[in-house]
């Protein structure tokens, strides 16, 4: 029964405690930045986002590592990140970012640069959505038993974020095979004379 009421008051803190979080896919093409701003900060707050980043997209590692936007926060990546895989060979990861808040701050921005993978050609569209699910939004709180924990706590939007990245389409791949085997050959013959050429001019 003690045990039901801590979750209940824990619950309760929680919502209270709700902030606005107002969240964004800023660029276009391949490479985009998934904007996370954070408002109506009325207090300290230790928090943790988790945010699945679907099998069309990725982070890459070493890119969070030196970004000088992400010098404040702390984010970690259970799975390995494979950044050349197309996106039906790859799967949904999950992106934990944990930081501070602080009431001096208005508003906390943290901008994420994020790559949308390549799709399988298409005989019908020439456009694959893309669909970045809601994050989950924890704060550390203090238990009756003066343990810390993270509760699980309301930002408002929870909609999905959507885009669309440009896929090929699969009837024109034979004429594009044909011109790449046309280039190749045709660059073949060029650096053969030219090199040709100057092995001639040299001897000479």
């Amino acid at each position: 029964m003690n045990m039901l009421l801590t979750f209940h008051l824990m619950f309760l803190v929680a919502l209270s405690h709700a902030i606005k979080l107002t969240r964004k896919l800023e660029g276009s093409g391949f490479h985009r930045t998934l904007l996370l701003e954070f408002s109506d900060i009325s207090d300290s707050e230790n928090l943790l986002i988790q945010q699945t980043i679907p099998s069309s997209a990725f982070v890459d590692p070493y890119e969070l590592t030196s970004h000088e936007d992400l010098s404040s926060v702390k984010i970690a990546i259970r799975e390995d990140v494979d950044v050349e895989k197309p996106e039906f060979l790859s799967a949904p990861f999950d992106l934990r970012i944990s930081f501070n808040l602080t009431a001096s701050e208005p508003i906390k921005s943290i901008r994420i640069p994020v790559h949308l993978r390549y799709h399988k050609a298409s005989e019908t569209a020439s456009h694959a959505a893309v669909h970045f699910p809601a994050p989950h939004v924890y704060r550390m709180m203090q238990a009756a038993d003066r343990k810390l924990t993270w509760t699980e706590m309301s930002y408002g939007d929870t909609s999905e974020l959507h885009t669309t990245v440009p896929v090929g389409y699969s009837p024109h791949l034979p004429v594009i095979a044909l011109g790449t085997c046309l280039s190749t050959i045709a660059f073949s013959i060029w650096l053969s004379i030219a090199l040709f050429s100057d092995g001639k001019a040299k001897t000479a």
